[in-house]
């Protein structure tokens, strides 16, 4: 995907674009961008608090991110299913050192998350 991004808009071409893969909780940027968008991505990440200081850093004055991922009680009905089923002699050795792989967080969490990094919302 990041591939593809950069070869229809390619940073030489478009200077104010940039596609890049890269740890979210390792953004690695100073003041560098008016508009940071993340999609269906940070449901993926367990702790957002470097995250969020990272895109907090990445911005410049009066910057706007746009993240849009998952959010509490997104995946209820799964995460009841394997609850129930990954202490079954069964599916068991499936499960061995099982941990969600992502974490969803709720409005009132991330909007406290946000405001404690600095960010505000609109």
């Amino acid at each position: 995907m990041i591939d593809l991004a950069n070869k229809n808009f390619p940073h030489e071409t478009y200077k104010n674009v940039l596609f890049k893969l890269c740890d979210a909780k390792k953004l690695d940027f100073n003041n560098e961008f008016d508009i940071i968008f993340s999609n269906a991505t940070l449901h993926w990440v367990k702790n957002h608090i470097p995250v969020v200081k990272g895109i907090k850093k990445a911005l410049k004055k009066n910057g706007k991110i746009l993240l849009q991922m998952g959010g509490k009680g997104n995946t209820r009905e799964i995460n009841k299913t394997v609850n129930l089923i990954k202490n079954k002699s069964e599916w068991k050795e499936y499960f061995i050192n099982f941990e969600f792989p992502y974490s969803f967080y709720g409005p009132d969490k991330y909007r406290v998350l946000l405001n404690n990094t600095g960010l505000e919302i609109n």
